[in-house]
């Protein structure tokens, strides 16, 4: 048996490799005829076949120096060559004897060669890097289901962490009016003792003059008789004086503990200050989780099952114009790509979609065409960009087929009924997208439909604001888009009173609850669907149309800011007051998805009537795309109704608060 030398081994490197392999050996002439094998090993310049049982007699032809010609067999392609045998090795088996040939390539194509050195290298390292990508994934997915965690955890403390503030600010607002209570009764009883003790001084004096007189009229029995009564009444002045000294002490005190409390409440607004920002961001965060990759809408409702892949068109509406404002222009184009394709297919626009694009409800409302160019149109005032408006001029189409000759504007196609609602969103509609064409023809159509909500919808008695043509259902949102859509001056042209519009609202549609967001129970006092008691149900508080509430009151606080400074006020305390309602329902996202983002839910109470002729979501505590959409319009104090931002916003109220956003934003 030849032995290799370290030179004839150790050449290159070699990398061990299975391969077929078919050779037969020659010299002028072929020795051999095709005789099979498998590599042992490569390497750069040659490789190692292993032969298990060679033809008997083959084996003494083959020595050291012998020629041979071979082919390799790899996936896709067929390697040949020719070669030079530089050792052979024999080695025993049981049943047969095996041959180790060490061939050394005398020509081989250069590709070829360096194909098979690699392809070796490749078959040789896929196991060991296929086992450190899975490692590495396995490791991945741990540290990145612990980030998760992590950001899970992080965002559902700062929702804890806010409402503790809340719960705390509560306290001290309630300590601070129980102590103004005792000191105005302190006050007021001080006042009162003060007028006393005057009488009294007064009354004295009289008797005292008698007393005097008497002495010197010598009457003894009158002068024992003043004389007693003079003590009584000195007594009585000595005891209240006692009396007001107490009094002065309580007030003292009640003024000390209103400043303590005070200062304290000082420092929670700070703290509030601090974190609002961030629950702001939080939404914005838990909005854009929900967007499907692939049709690009955003899901409607978190924690219902049967709604739990569903995007009504009406809340994809609001999450454009939230976006554009947010300048998340691409995430609002995603949404609108998906409603600009299928006006380009000449497709209607339904009520929901499902979130692979099949449609969920086949219905189509006037008042969600309305607001889906609303939105179009609303993307259009920030970037100027014309790609969208075939959805406007669609919508404009559309609201125009199902308008009748008095200008009112049907529920949608095959309905007959006649909505407030739907025509508020219509005339918004029209009157932002001739502001924005100059189009007189929308203008026209804006008018018509006013003309309508004076003849049908409007009255001076009663109900000021009907849900519909010869429905006087009292529905909040028709109060709270009556100020959106038209505004007060508009109101006042048609001889209706925006005030007593609103007041009726709080007066007919506000409840107080209790809400548990998981964590702890508030009071809380919001806007329900309509009047609670005509439905028997109690009250629940709807977050959206509490939220167009809230921008109600916003958007009179700003008409009478140069008008009347006091009403200004008055709508201002009013809109921060139901915002900060709101907060105490901030809930925290139960989905992986939803990463513990803040959120508000559709409602205070799971399927509960409406009185709308729907319900409200099954699941407790449905987080809502609307509700929350609406919500940060009040705080960056943006009208979508009328595409523009109010002079005054609830950010502004918070210090800090809406500065991180709204200047970039109405620049």
């Amino acid at each position: 048996m030849a032995k290799k030398t370290h030179s004839e081994r150790r050449k290159y490197i070699r990398i061990s490799t299975v391969l077929a392999v078919e050779f037969f050996l020659k010299d002028k002439n072929r020795l051999t005829p095709w005789l099979q094998g498998f590599t042992n090993n490569i390497s750069y310049g040659g490789l190692c076949i292993k032969i298990n049982d060679l033809w008997w007699g083959f084996g003494d032809r083959i020595s050291k120096g012998k020629k041979i010609n071979l082919i390799l067999h790899l996936p896709f392609r067929e390697v040949e060559a020719e070669a030079e045998v530089v050792w052979k090795e024999e080695k025993k088996e049981k049943k047969f004897t095996s041959h180790y040939l060490g061939v050394q390539f005398t020509h081989i194509n250069n590709k070829d060669k360096i194909f098979l050195f690699l392809y070796a290298l490749l078959k040789k390292v896929t196991p060991y890097l296929g086992m450190i990508l899975i490692i590495s994934f396995l490791g991945l997915t741990i540290f990145l289901n612990f980030k998760e965690r992590q950001l899970i955890e992080k965002n559902q403390k700062l929702v804890r962490q806010y409402q503790s503030v809340l719960e705390e600010k509560e306290r001290l607002a309630k300590a601070i009016r129980e102590e103004k209570k005792l000191f105005q009764l302190f006050t007021q009883r001080e006042k009162d003792l003060k007028k006393r003790l005057e009488s009294l001084k007064k009354k004295i004096e009289k008797e005292r003059k008698k007393y005097e007189e008497s002495i010197s009229a010598e009457k003894e029995g009158k002068v024992a008789c003043l004389k007693e009564k003079i003590e009584k009444l000195e007594k009585r002045i000595s005891s209240l004086g006692e009396e007001n000294l107490y009094l002065k002490r309580k007030i003292k005190g009640e003024k000390e503990s209103i400043f303590i409390f005070s200062e304290k409440m000082k420092k929670i607004e700070e703290k509030k200050t601090l974190y609002f920002p961030q629950i702001v961001e939080g939404m914005r965060k838990w909005i854009l989780s929900r967007q499907d990759l692939r049709s690009g809408l955003i899901l409607s409702y978190e924690g219902d099952r049967e709604l739990k892949e569903v995007a009504f068109t009406y809340d994809q509406a609001l999450a454009v114009v939230l976006l554009t404002i947010l300048k998340d222009f691409k995430e609002a184009e995603k949404i609108l790509d998906f409603y600009l394709e299928k006006v380009k297919k000449g497709e209607p626009i339904f009520n929901a979609y499902y979130t692979d694009g099949s449609i969920f409800e086949y219905v189509i409302h006037s008042g969600v065409c309305a607001w889906i160019g609303i939105a179009s149109l609303n993307y259009y005032q920030f970037r100027k960009k014309k790609k969208y408006l075939p959805i406007a001029y669609y919508v404009a189409k559309f609201l125009e087929k199902m308008m009748d000759e008095e200008g009112g504007v049907r529920g949608g196609s095959n309905i007959s009924w006649y909505s407030t609602e739907h025509n508020l969103d219509a005339y918004a509609f029209f009157r932002i997208f001739y502001r924005i064409t100059g189009k007189r023809k929308f203008f026209i159509q804006a008018e018509k439909i006013k003309s309508w909500l004076n003849r049908y919808a409007y009255t001076h008695k009663g109900i000021p604001v009907r849900r519909g043509k010869g429905d006087s259902t009292i529905a909040t949102d028709t109060f709270a888009w009556s100020i959106t859509s038209l505004g007060a001056e508009e109101l006042l042209s048609l001889d209706m009173d925006p005030d007593l519009i609103l007041d009726f609202a709080e007066k007919n549609c506000k409840v107080k609850v209790n809400f548990n967001n998981s964590y702890r129970t508030f009071i809380v006092e919001g806007f329900d669907f309509a009047k609670a008691k005509n439905i028997g149900r109690g009250g629940i508080i709807s977050c959206e149309w509490t939220s167009q509430m809230i921008l109600a009151f916003l958007v009179m606080a700003d008409y009478y800011k140069d008008k009347d400074f006091k009403k200004s006020e008055y709508y201002l305390r009013k809109a921060k007051y139901y915002f900060e309602e709101m907060e105490k329902m901030i809930i925290v996202s139960t989905s992986f998805v939803g990463k513990g983002y803040p959120v508000l839910p559709y409602a205070s109470a799971n399927f509960a009537d409406t009185g709308h002729g729907w319900h409200t979501p099954k699941a407790k505590n449905t987080g809502s795309l609307a509700a929350t959409a609406y919500f940060l319009f009040t705080y960056f104090g943006y009208n979508p109704l009328r595409a523009e931002f109010l002079s005054l916003s609830l950010g502004d109220i918070y210090a800090g608060g809406n500065k991180t956003y709204s200047k970039t934003y109405k620049d």
